[in-house]
């Protein structure tokens, strides 16, 4: 191969990495050597000089990496080693560092190795049949970081990924771009970003851009096989729509996009996509539904004061019209489905003028069967079985009750949507009439208490040859966690994230060993001052910390939670309130003005979710064990039970059960099993009392 096409070949390998400067040179480079060959006498420039050193570092291409290259066939080991090579000769690599980072972990999670990567090939459409294989559970990873590292993914593939060449926006599309991101309005860019990257590879200037694109960018989608191209061009139309209404200098062309193909499941909405008076509506049932206690924080939707004082204004429309209060967290929940009911209705041509206008029978069934259409489409593609009665179905039409009911809409639709999440329910028999009050009244099946698989395989856990070990690990994985920090914490360093998620897992593992409260009272009842604190320090050493959870933040609504700390766990108690928490405040831009043990953004608590991703992924890493906050209420009540059977009362307490029957139905198998190990042993003695008899008898008889 002659030093030209070799040089040629780097410049295309390194292409996505290289900045201008130095692909400006390398190209004078190239045309000095071809105008040597050609016989020119052409004396190399001293402004050449410069990158002379990268290129031969450049140069030193693994056996195999160029010829990989050429076939097409390069796999993610080769962008890895690219990716170092570049990062040898000194350019910049600090985004993709990362990106190799996930390509480790993706190949260690499904070769057990990093040699996996060699096995992984860098074209987009081979990509994407293996990730819908893999779920964010699987990863110890929320959706939202799942996507993130997915997208990781794909950018270290297309490094090597020929048929996706490297764009460079011409100046008059860089020049509209960096004025809309100016503006605030970056998010709008990205989702456009794929129509201005087409439009500027095929040489087309921001005035004739027009409905051709969009099929072009539909057909190229389609073509590469990438995943849900309908929606990616959906997406890229509302962002250009939205740059076109409100950017300036942008080209007012609206978009429109393709049909929905015959079989895909519905595109993905955002509340970002409803008119402005549309949003208002939602923002303004917000102020009247968010509880007191999170009133200051502001809205799901960040909704802005207008009279400063937002609070006593939330708190006197509340106590006057009587209406449900909820918390954020719920509120967003609503918000998703109340999304797609006002999409629906627009498409309609229905005039939303309040919010109960998008609530109708009709909607809500369509909508609960695009989500079970979407529910049947991942199945399938993961290869697994669907379930038609499932709890999503079933938060999904609580989600819809709950609006009708605080529109105060139809009672015809109530008891319609009643019927409907009878129906998703898989612990509902059927559906009565209650004689007393004449409303509907769901009848469980017998096998209704019943820990459920997810569960069930934290707890099997526990129980067989390894229980020991387990139960070992369980113990003592707060230690784990904590032993490493502590030495920083005591000598002031700030921590990093990830240690400072170590520390929350282990104070959240002793606090619900020693209460195992259920996940949302950790999440929304922790609060360590204002005149609703419930979570009280000692005042005198030696004393426990105390817990004093109202029964009216609870399931139930009939008993207190109360508790008093080990000495332990109260010392873990202060050294995190004084020590960790400012530093854990101060990064989730938590204000002053925040109770909660552990504190989200503003005045908000730390989400649910998050206590459940993180634990789950710690104690997996650090003590090979599968954990979840309420696992530990089935662990601990069962781990009691196991050693004391007669114990069903304090488990029952313990675990704040309305009933003791409640107690029983869940856990009627650990007495059975003690019942029934108990038998084993009594019929072992009494064996072998009949065998000492029978033999005595015979030494008798001779």
């Amino acid at each position: 191969m002659n030093t030209v096409k070799h040089l040629q070949i780097i410049a295309d390998i390194f292409d996505k990495l290289l900045s201008t400067d130095v692909k400006s040179a390398l190209a004078g480079e190239l045309d000095r050597l071809e105008a040597h060959h050609s016989g020119d006498d052409i004396q190399r420039e001293q402004s050449e000089d410069s990158v002379l050193p990268i290129i031969h570092q450049l140069d030193c291409l693994p056996a195999g990496l160029a010829e990989r290259f050429s076939a097409e066939v390069c796999t993610l080991a080769d962008s890895v080693t690219v990716v170092g090579l570049a990062k040898t000769a000194g350019l910049r690599t600090t985004e993709l560092d990362r990106c190799v980072g996930d390509a480790r972990r993706l190949s260690k999670h499904l070769f057990k190795s990093d040699a996996g990567l060699a096995s992984l090939p860098v074209a987009i459409a081979a990509l994407n049949q293996r990730f819908p294989k893999i779920s964010p559970a699987e990863m110890g990873m929320t959706p939202k970081s799942f996507g993130a590292f997915r997208s990781r993914i794909f950018r270290l593939a297309r490094i090597l990924d020929r048929r996706m060449p490297r764009v460079v926006l011409p100046k008059d599309w860089a020049a509209l771009v960096a004025d809309a991101k100016a503006a605030g309005m970056g998010h709008q860019v990205g989702r456009a970003y794929v129509f201005i990257r087409t439009a500027a590879r095929l040489n087309l200037a921001p005035c004739e851009v027009d409905g051709l694109l969009v099929c072009t960018v539909f057909e190229e989608a389609c073509s590469r096989q990438l995943d849900k191209p309908h929606a990616m061009t959906v997406r890229a139309c509302q962002g250009w729509n939205s740059l076109a209404e409100s950017a300036p200098g942008w080209p007012k062309v609206q978009l429109t996009a393709p049909d929905r193909p015959e079989g895909q499941p519905q595109t993905r909405v955002f509340f970002s996509d409803l008119p402005a008076a549309v949003q208002l509506l939602w923002q303004d049932f917000e102020d009247r539904h968010l509880r007191f206690e999170e009133a200051e924080g502001g809205s799901v939707s960040e909704k802005p004061a207008a009279d400063g004082n937002r609070f006593l204004l939330l708190l006197s429309n509340a106590i006057e019209d009587e209406m449900p209060r909820y918390s954020r967290t719920t509120l967003h929940e609503y918000r998703g489905v109340w999304l797609r009911l006002a999409h629906m209705a627009l498409n309609e041509g229905v005039a939303v003028a309040e919010v109960g206008d998008v609530l109708s029978l009709d909607r809500c069934t369509r909508l609960l069967e695009h989500i079970e259409n979407d529910q049947i489409a991942r199945a399938s593609t993961k290869g697994e079985n669907h379930n038609q009665k499932n709890a999503t179905l079933v938060g999904k039409t609580a989600a819809m009750i709950a609006l009708v009911r605080a529109t105060h809409g139809d009672p015809d639709l109530i008891d319609a949507l009643i019927r409907m999440r009878g129906a998703v329910n898989p612990m509902v028999e059927r559906m009565k009439i209650d004689r007393e009050t004449g409303k509907l009244k769901c009848v469980y099946s017998k096998s209704r208490r019943r820990t459920g698989p997810r569960h069930q395989r934290v707890i099997d856990q526990f129980s067989g040859d390894a229980a020991d070990a387990v139960k070992s690990a369980f113990f003592q994985l707060p230690e784990r966690l904590i032993a490493p920090v502590l030495p920083k914490v005591r000598a002031g360093v700030s921590l990093s994230r990830t240690e400072q998620v170590d520390v929350i897992v282990a104070l959240i593992c002793r606090i619900l060993m020693e209460c195992p409260m259920r996940r949302a009272n950790l999440a929304g009842s922790l609060r360590i001052s204002g005149d609703r604190q419930t979570l009280f320090l000692p005042t005198a050493k030696g004393r426990p910390a105390r817990l004093h959870i109202p029964a009216a933040e609870t399931k139930t609504k009939r008993f207190d939670v109360v508790a008093e700390f080990s000495e332990e766990t109260t010392a873990l108690l202060k050294l995190f309130i004084e020590k960790i928490r400012p530093q854990l405040a101060k990064r989730v831009d938590a204000s002053a003005c925040n109770v909660w043990l552990f504190p989200g953004e503003e005045s908000s608590p730390r989400s649910a979710w998050s206590f459940s991703t993180t634990l789950k992924a710690r104690a997996e890493k650090v003590a090979g064990i599968k954990l979840n906050p309420h696992a530990f209420r089935h662990v601990v009540g069962r781990l009691v039970l196991e050693e004391d059977p007669n114990q069903l009362p304090l488990v029952s307490t313990l675990l704040g059960h309305s009933s003791l029957r409640t107690t029983s139905d869940w856990y009627a198998d650990v007495p059975q099993k003690q019942a029934h190990q108990a038998y084993l042993a009594k019929l072992a003695s009494v064996s072998a009392k009949v065998t000492r008899a029978s033999v005595n008898r015979r030494k008798r008889g001779k």
